[in-house]
Parts: structure tokens; C-alpha cells; sequence
């Protein structure tokens, strides 16, 4: 687990730097919040690292400032670059007069990208997808820790629709691969008999969609392996009430 990690975040690591993202993005440097001062800057930081791939200044420039012309908007371009490289280093972006990207080596820790990490770890185990071995179990357990809040909750760029729309996807696409791993690993536990984690998990695989009857089901169930048929019957009643006043 500690050498996936370290492979694709030792820069981050050694620096104590840690750019979280699975709630308000916030950057860390030694447990201390590093202040960036634009708005524009963490998500032009944000869209670097978790799109990976090197942009053109033309195209950043447009997805940030769409309502600028391209001589102003790629000078907020610049401006932008220059805090990054004040809090990372001068060497953190590669760029030249086209064409930019995060050095690789200079990454830092990403709580995003981790959890995707563990995820895809479970698919090197040689079973599909929807089968869980020993192994998978702590990587899908440290993957739904990591996971606070949806991408960059609360977060928004109302002049950058492009933006907006690519965080939307980001998010949606997040949620439906830590529903996949709650699911999982909550009827994985299950089947060894390990109620208390399996119910820590089935309910947080609740909050994702209380209209989820499987999940309400699961979560009956496993309160009445316990022994707490009151709260099974309190968890029967409050899916009953959330169906009805959703969906009639």
C-alpha cells in the first residue's frame, strides 16, 4: 500500500505537500493550509493534476477565462502559473510558449487520485471486477476512508461553464466508483461475518442515495444479525417515509 503511494507521490510526500480534494479543495504543506490567493489558480491547479495530460495555453486559457480574449486571458494564464510556481517551485510546470504540464516528480500527494489508485490496485489481483479477494479488502477500505465529501464540494467557477461542467463529471464519475467499492466491500464483510465494519460501510453507501433500496435492505439486515431489531425496524420505517416523499 505505502509503496503505490510513494511511486506516484514521493515529491509530494518528501515536500509535505497534500492537495485534497474529496470535499473543498484544500492544499496542506506540513498539516498547515498553504493559502492560494485565486480562485482561478486552485482550479487551474485542480485541472492539471487530476487531467494529467499536458494543455494548451489556448486551451486553459479558454476554459478558465471563456468571456476574455485570448491576449487577456492567457495573461491571467501567466498570472496564475506564477503562484503555482511560488508555493511548488519554478521547476513544477513544464512549459513552453504553447504547451504546459506538472512535472511528474513534482506532483503532490492527491487524495483523489490515491483513492483511484487503490481502486484500479484491486483490478491487478487476476479476478473481475465485482469479486473481492483478501488483498482487495484493505485497498478498498483505505480508498472509501479517503473519500470526505464529493469532488471539490462547495467549489465553483460561475464565469467558467466549461469548468463547472468538467467538475460536474469528475464528481459524478467519483461517486459512482466509491458506490461500486461500498458495495463490495460491504457485501464482502458481510459474507465473513464482520457486521460492525459491513454496517460502518452499508451506511455510508446509504448517504450516497437514500433512495437506494438495496443499500436500506442491507442496512435492515445487518442491524438484525446484531441483535437490534428496533433499528432495523427504525431503518425499514425511514426508507418507507424517504420513498414516499420522493417518489410517492
Amino acid at each position: 500500500m505505502d509503496d503505490l503511494q510513494t511511486e506516484n507521490h514521493s515529491s509530494g510526500e518528501r515536500s509535505g505537500l497534500r492537495l485534497y480534494l474529496l470535499g473543498p479543495p484544500e492544499l496542506k504543506q506540513n498539516k498547515h493550509t498553504a493559502k492560494i490567493e485565486r480562485q482561478k489558480t486552485m482550479a487551474l491547479l485542480v485541472y492539471l493534476i487530476v487531467a494529467k495530460q499536458r494543455h494548451s495555453r489556448d486551451e486553459l486559457a479558454t476554459l478558465l477565462w471563456p468571456e476574455y480574449d485570448q491576449k487577456h486571458a492567457r495573461a491571467n494564464l501567466r498570472r496564475c502559473l506564477s503562484e503555482l510556481r511560488q508555493i511548488f517551485g519554478k521547476e513544477f510546470i513544464r512549459s513552453d510558449q504553447e504547451n504546459l504540464n506538472i512535472a511528474p516528480e513534482g506532483r503532490p500527494w492527491t487524495d483523489a487520485i490515491v483513492f483511484r489508485e487503490l481502486l484500479a490496485a484491486c483490478g491487478k489481483h487476476g479476478h473481475p471486477d465485482s469479486k473481492v479477494c483478501s488483498k482487495c479488502i484493505p485497498l478498498l477500505s483505505e480508498a472509501v476512508d479517503l473519500y470526505q465529501n464529493d469532488f471539490l464540494f462547495g467549489f465553483s467557477l460561475r464565469d467558467s461553464p466549461e469548468f463547472d461542467r468538467w467538475q460536474y463529471d469528475q464528481a459524478e464519475r467519483l461517486r459512482g466508483e466509491l458506490g461500486s467499492a461500498l458495495e463490495r466491500l460491504v457485501l464482502t464483510l458481510e459474507d465473513q461475518g464482520d457486521c460492525n465494519l459491513s454496517l460502518r460501510y452499508a451506511r455510508k453507501w446509504l448517504t450516497l442515495d437514500p433512495l437506494h433500496e438495496p443499500a436500506h435492505r442491507t442496512v435492515m439486515k445487518l442491524f438484525a444479525r446484531r441483535g437490534q431489531l428496533a433499528a432495523a425496524i427504525r431503518q425499514y420505517r425511514e426508507c418507507a417515509r424517504i420513498l414516499d416523499a420522493e417518489l410517492g
